[in-house]
């Protein structure tokens, strides 16, 4: 995702003439994160969310691109952070391959998925390297910050009065489940949503104690 620092002097002229190829957008920390990442970024997220390739007028929308580069930013903080444990192994080897092979199956040849990621100026590669990258770091985030989570029967019972139930009758539901039978499953939602406050307050610090440069 991210090149080390010595490469920003890759992008110097030594000539006059010399064209530079790739634009360098941001600086964070050791890491640099340029034009054509913030590209791959932006159609890698498109293709996964069924979206049309993102064109020139869409990288034009100086909002659109902020975002894209912001979520590079969160991606390079954590990935940082990441290797601070580096006796901890990060990623499910299987999942990935399920993952890989849920994208393979939608096509009926290697040829028809290398032709559809083309359109999106994308290729295998890219497609495998953003899936390990993703799975790694959601899988560090869980390792940190899930062992900080703590439920109470209080929380899972408010829940359930007064989320789940209304929610239920606004569906039409006669039957409503006893809390029992849907604690797991509130427990599950609870967590996860205690997993997003704790990593946006962490993101937050990583901001905070890091040193980011906005280029482009």
């Amino acid at each position: 995702m991210t090149l080390r620092l010595c490469l920003l002097f890759l992008l110097v002229p030594s000539l006059l003439h010399a064209e530079i190829v790739d634009r360098i957008a941001a600086i964070v920390g050791n890491s640099v994160i340029t034009s054509s990442e913030i590209m791959e970024e932006a159609n890698y997220r498109a293709y996964i969310n069924s979206q049309p390739p993102v064109d020139d007028a869409r990288m034009r929308d100086i909002s659109f691109i902020a975002a894209v580069q912001d979520r590079l930013i969160e991606q390079t903080l954590l990935a940082e952070a990441q290797k601070g444990f580096p006796q901890a192994s990060f990623g499910d080897e299987s999942q990935f391959e399920q993952s890989l092979q849920k994208l393979r199956s939608r096509f009926p040849s290697s040829e028809a998925l290398h032709s559809d990621l083309a359109r999106y100026a994308l290729t295998e590669e890219h497609m495998i390297a953003h899936l390990r990258e993703e799975q790694a770091i959601m899988a560090f985030v869980d390792f940190r910050l899930r062992p900080q989570v703590r439920l109470t029967e209080d929380q899972l019972q408010v829940y359930y009065q007064q989320t789940l139930l209304p929610q239920l009758r606004s569906e039409g539901q006669a039957t409503l489940p006893p809390f029992d039978d849907v604690k797991a499953e509130i427990t599950r939602v609870l967590t996860e949503q205690e997993i997003n406050r704790l990593l946006d307050e962490w993101l937050k610090n990583l901001r905070s104690s890091a040193s980011i440069k906005i280029l482009e």
